[in-house]
């Protein structure tokens, strides 16, 4: 289930070269950065 899911976000290796994987991957985690960045800020009332 776990390929499955990461296949679905980050690109099957079949079809998607490396570069293009890794890229997949920073970009989640840059959403994932700027998502949990805006929940702090309103919990703390900054912004």
């Amino acid at each position: 289930m776990q390929d499955k899911l990461a296949a679905k976000l980050i690109g099957d290796e079949k079809t998607f070269p490396l570069k293009h994987r890794i890229f997949n991957v920073l970009a989640l985690i840059g959403i994932f950065m700027s998502f949990s960045a805006g929940i702090i800020n309103i919990i703390l009332k900054v912004g």
